[in-house]
């Protein structure tokens, strides 16, 4: 899925189930302000700016415990869930405008 901002970024994901399974399953790599991120399988984080590499290992946490957390809080508290409505109703919509999206043949605005 190819997504284009307001501000004009481009946001890409791609799910990818066929290749070697020796390779990291999860990776993220984020382009932004003339630097670059690539978090592999939530264990090692890389950054590069102005030719500088970092590279660093990192404790294996996908957020699921702070996530459960946060939203049992919440609800026992009656404050504002961790993820803004307005944010999973997005990603709600951007999945269905994928399937749209393959089925039809052509790119689907979301709104």
């Amino acid at each position: 899925m190819t997504f284009t901002f307001a501000d004009g970024s481009i946001g890409v994901v791609d799910y990818l189930a066929n290749g070697d399974k020796s390779m990291p399953k999860e990776r993220l790599e984020v382009f932004c302000g003339g630097m670059v991120a690539v978090l592999d399988d939530y264990v090692s984080l890389t950054t590069v700016k102005d030719g500088r590499k970092k590279e660093e290992r990192i404790a294996q946490d996908k957020g699921w415990r702070a996530e459960m957390a946060a939203f049992a809080e919440s609800v026992k508290s009656g404050k504002e869930p961790p993820i803004p409505y307005e944010q999973i109703i997005a990603v709600t919509k951007s999945a269905f405008a994928a399937v749209e999206s393959i089925r039809s043949g052509n790119p689907v605005e979301i709104k």
